[in-house]
């Protein structure tokens, strides 16, 4: 879901309907964005890569998964059921040039 989705109420109620989601963080939850940052910034427990060479381009994804623990983050998120966090490392080079995004 869009980063737009990404807030207490919409996420606990898809978690006790026993729904699965994914969800960006963006700047429109600066808290908990902010405990994403701090917890991509330590190892993680998991990690993939990938190579895509089509369209011309080459693209490499590396995602980071990390345990998202609910205790260092505000009551209202405690239902959600926010599980793992996914940062998205992704480099591409389209017409000769690099472009890195970092996402989480």
């Amino acid at each position: 879901m869009d980063a737009h989705h990404c807030n207490p109420e919409t996420l606990t109620q898809i978690n006790q309907a026993e729904g699965l989601y994914l969800v960006q963080v963006k700047e429109n939850q600066p808290k908990l964005l902010e405990q994403c940052r701090i917890l991509a910034d330590q190892s993680s427990c998991v990690e993939t890569i990938d190579y895509d060479l089509s369209h011309g381009h080459i693209s490499t994804r590396q995602a980071n998964l990390y345990d998202l623990s609910l205790s260092d983050i505000d009551d209202r998120w405690q239902n959600t059921g926010l599980r793992t966090l996914i940062a998205m490392n992704r480099e591409m080079t389209p017409d000769g040039y690099l472009l890195r995004l970092n996402e989480i």
